[in-house]
C-alpha cells in the first residue's frame, strides 16, 4: 500500500538529505527564507529508505531502520529534515519522524533507553559525575549512545510518560479509539513529542466566525537533558492549522529530570487539565469580547513583540492583524515592524486562512501570533514561541476609548 509522505528541507540539502515531494505547487516559504516544499507521489517505503540513508550519511551507524531493510513504519506521515530538528545546531539537518495513528500502535514505536557509566572502555575509570544515555537495541537498531547526563539525572522513558497520560485520559472516560494521536521523535529517538486530540463532542469549541477548535493534550520529553518533561493543554484551530496555547492555572507544567521526580504529579496535572476546559472556554470568550485597535497593535509589535520575536516576525504579526496577509520579508529589511508592511509587494504576501481583513479583537491577535509561531521550522522553538503567546498578549494595551479597529 502506498501513502504520501513529506520530507521538508532546504533547496540545497546536505548529502543524503534530498527532499521528497507531495504537493503540486511550492508551499509557502514564509517559515524560513529559502524553505520550499514541492511534491511528487512517493511511497512511504521510498521516503523511509531516504531517511535511513540520511542517517548513514550523518555518521549514524545503525542497522537497517526498516524491518528487514524494506518495510515502512506504520502510520508514517512525514520525514522532516533540514531545520526541522529539535535543537538549533547539533541536530540541524537531521530528520524528525512524524506519525499519526492509534495510540496503541504509536506507543510501540517509542524506543527505550538506559544509563551506563561514562567511560570509553575497560581499564579506564568512568567519570564520577556523568552517565551516558544509551538507546536500547531492538530489531532495527543496535545499542546507540544518544547523550551524556549528570549523576543526578532522572531518566524518564518516553513510553512511561505517554502511558501515564493515556491512563489519565482513560480514567476521564476517553477510550483510545476516541483520541486522534500524533507522534514525532528525533533521529536517534532521544527527543519526542506526542499529542492527543480530544473528541469535539464535549471538548471542542466554536469561535465567533463559526470555525471549530480542537482541545489537545501534548507531552514533550527528552532523555539526553536537552529538554524538560513538559505537559500542556491547548487549542488547535482547524481552518488555519494553528496551534494556540492557553496557559491557565492548569494549562502547562514542566519538570526537570532530577532525582526525586515524582510522576504522580503528571497524572494529577492531566486530570486537572481536562477539568479546565470550561475555564479555557471562558478565556476564549473573553478574548473575543476585548477590542483591539490598529494603533495599539502597532505600538505593541514595535516594542514587546519585536524584542521577544525579532523584527521580521513582529512585522508578520502586524501584517496579519492589519490585512489578513502574511509576508515574505527580505533578509536585510530595516525599520520598525509596523512600517515594513507598506514596503512589501503583493507577490510576497500570503492570505492567512480564517483571518479577518483586520483584527478587531484580542482573539484575532492571538490567531496572528499563533500562525507565526506555529510556522517556525525548528520544533523546539515552535513550541517555545507558542508558549510565549499569553504573556505577549498581556502586554497588548487596551484599546483606547472611542478608538475602533482602525481605518
Amino acid at each position: 500500500m502506498r501513502r504520501d509522505v513529506r520530507i521538508e528541507g532546504r533547496p540545497e540539502p546536505k548529502r543524503g538529505m534530498r527532499p521528497l515531494h507531495v504537493d503540486d505547487e511550492p508551499r509557502s516559504g514564509y517559515e524560513e527564507p529559502g524553505r520550499r516544499i514541492r511534491s511528487r507521489g512517493e511511497s512511504v517505503e521510498e521516503a523511509a529508505a531516504a531517511f535511513d540513508r540520511s542517517l548513514r550519511d550523518a555518521g549514524i551507524r545503525v542497522g537497517g531502520f526498516l524491518p528487514g531493510g524494506g518495510g515502512a513504519p506504520p502510520g508514517l506521515l512525514t520525514v522532516q529534515a533540514a531545520a526541522g530538528a529539535h535543537r538549533h545546531s547539533l541536530r540541524k539537518s537531521w530528520p524528525v519522524l512524524r506519525f499519526k495513528g492509534a495510540p496503541s500502535e504509536l506507543v510501540g514505536l517509542l524506543p527505550g533507553f538506559e544509563l551506563a557509566a561514562f567511560s570509553p572502555g575497560a581499564g579506564v575509570r568512568p567519570h564520577p559525575r556523568l552517565r551516558i544515555v544509551l538507546r536500547k537495541p531492538d530489531r532495527h537498531w543496535s545499542r546507540q549512545a544518544v547523550g551524556a547526563v549528570s549523576d543526578t539525572y532522572r531518566l524518564v522513558q518516553h513510553r512511561e510518560a505517554v502511558m501515564l497520560c493515556l491512563r489519565s485520559l482513560e480514567r476521564a472516560g476517553l477510550r483510545n479509539d476516541d483520541l486522534e494521536t500524533e507522534l514525532a521523535f528525533s533521529a536517534l529517538g532521544e527527543w519526542m513529542t506526542c499529542s492527543f486530540t480530544l473528541p469535539r463532542d464535549g471538548y471542542g469549541y466554536r469561535d465567533q466566525y463559526g470555525e471549530d477548535m480542537d482541545f489537545r493534550c501534548e507531552i514533550t520529553n527528552a532523555v539526553d537533558g536537552s529538554s524538560s518533561l513538559r505537559l500542556w493543554f491547548g487549542w488547535f484551530r482547524l481552518v488555519c492549522s494553528n496551534g494556540m496555547m492557553i496557559f491557565g492555572k492548569h494549562g502547562s507544567v514542566r519538570k526537570i529530570h532530577r532525582h526525586g521526580l515524582d510522576l504522580l504529579w503528571f497524572e494529577r496535572r492531566v486530570d486537572q487539565g481536562l477539568e479546565s476546559v470550561l475555564e479555557h472556554h471562558g478565556t476564549l470568550n473573553r478574548w473575543q469580547q476585548l477590542p483591539a485597535s490598529r494603533h495599539e497593535i502597532a505600538r505593541w509589535v514595535d516594542d514587546p513583540v519585536e524584542r521577544k520575536w525579532g523584527c521580521h516576525r513582529a512585522a508578520r504579526v502586524f501584517s496579519i492583524c492589519a490585512s489578513g496577509f502574511d509576508l515574505r520579508i527580505p533578509g536585510a529589511t530595516p525599520g520598525p515592524p509596523s512600517r515594513l508592511v507598506d514596503r512589501i509587494g503583493p507577490g510576497d504576501r500570503e492570505r492567512v486562512p480564517g483571518s479577518p481583513e483586520q483584527a478587531a479583537s484580542r482573539f484575532d491577535v492571538v490567531q496572528a501570533l499563533s500562525w507565526v509561531a506555529s510556522r517556525h521550522p525548528n520544533i523546539t522553538d515552535r513550541i517555545r514561541r507558542q508558549g510565549e503567546i499569553p504573556a505577549l498578549l498581556d502586554r497588548l494595551p487596551a484599546a483606547s476609548p472611542g478608538r475602533g479597529p482602525a481605518p
